[in-house]
């Protein structure tokens, strides 16, 4: 696991300033201090074209040193100049900077889906909408780096893709429930197998019923129960027989697939919450911030685990 000092060392460079200009943003700034210090060190990026390959205004680049993960920002969320911007400061950090991860705020599911489609036939933009929702996957800010991300896969250096959202789409869903089917299924010891098959299908069972939540039916209590405890006892039986587990998948592939069903839980969890917003909304806050914690939380640990494991001793970019 990647040690708390070396954590503290990463770097995150978050760029908010692109199309309309630095000054504009400082003018407006407010005077406490957090902001005082970004409007004192913040550098003005404002070639964004992706096609733009010319790195000399981002020499200031240097500043991070040997840092092994750099978080790249944006000034509001999916805009497209913050899209173009990125995906120009990709391929820097790429080529030169030697950077050979990207992490995108998608499900860590999800984006395995993508990660497998971009070598398959299947355009980049076409393999992206499997995990990347279609608010960036069909942009045409976007579409520069998905095309860059697929033709580095036939290189000798390519652009791995994953994701650290706890969030699993319901595009994705089937494709998890069968691996987590096969994954169980290949154990050798029969009596592990049929417990850890029985309890990952009542697992995907209770995270269905939760997810198909109405507003006449707002998600059963006893299905939130059974989500955690079946996930939980799941996670502990392939905790007390990972070598039979690891035997048949390996340790890497056993690893993600305990992440994918904490996951699971926690995705099925923030649901139940958000379902239990009554129809005229009067509890709509509070079920919101209980939704937006858990998967915050679960998002962070995915991506301790992505950087400082997974990928540990790689170069690592995390995009919002």
């Amino acid at each position: 696991m990647m040690s708390d000092r070396r954590f503290a060392r990463i770097l995150g460079l978050m760029i908010a300033a692109f199309a309309s200009g630095f000054g504009q943003v400082a003018h407006a700034a407010s005077q406490d201090e957090l902001q005082s210090w970004i409007t004192k060190n913040a550098v003005a990026i404002r070639l964004i074209d992706p096609a733009n390959e010319n790195f000399e205004d981002l020499k200031f680049f240097d500043v991070i040193g040997d840092a092994q993960v750099v978080q790249l920002g944006e000034a509001s969320h999916m805009s497209g100049s913050a899209l173009s911007a990125n995906a120009r400061l990709v391929k820097f950090l790429r080529d030169p900077m030697g950077f050979d991860v990207l992490l995108w705020g998608e499900g860590i599911y999800d984006m395995r889906l993508v990660q497998a489609a971009f070598s398959g036939p299947d355009d980049a933009v076409a393999a992206a909408q499997r995990g990347i929702r279609p608010g960036q996957s069909k942009s045409a800010e976007l579409k520069p780096l998905l095309d860059y991300a697929k033709a580095s896969l036939i290189g000798t250096h390519p652009l791995e893709m994953a994701g650290y959202d706890a969030r699993l789409s319901s595009q994705s869903f089937e494709h998890f429930a069968s691996d987590l089917r096969s994954f169980v299924g290949a154990v050798s010891d029969i009596g592990v197998r049929r417990h850890a098959q029985d309890l990952a299908e009542r697992a995907l069972a209770a995270y269905d019923r939760i997810c198909r939540a109405t507003d006449a039916h707002r998600g059963a209590q006893e299905d939130l129960d059974t989500l955690h405890h079946t996930a939980d006892d799941l996670l502990e039986e392939i905790g007390k027989n990972r070598r039979l587990f690891e035997q048949v998948h390996g340790a890497r592939e056993t690893s993600f697939m305990e992440r994918a069903v904490e996951s699971m839980r926690s995705d099925g969890t923030g649901k139940f919450y958000l379902a239990q917003a009554t129809p005229d909304k009067s509890n709509e806050t509070p079920q919101l911030a209980k939704f937006s914690h858990q998967r915050e939380e679960k998002s962070a640990k995915n991506l301790r685990w992505l950087a400082g494991t997974r990928y540990r001793g790689e170069k690592v970019i995390i995009c919002p």
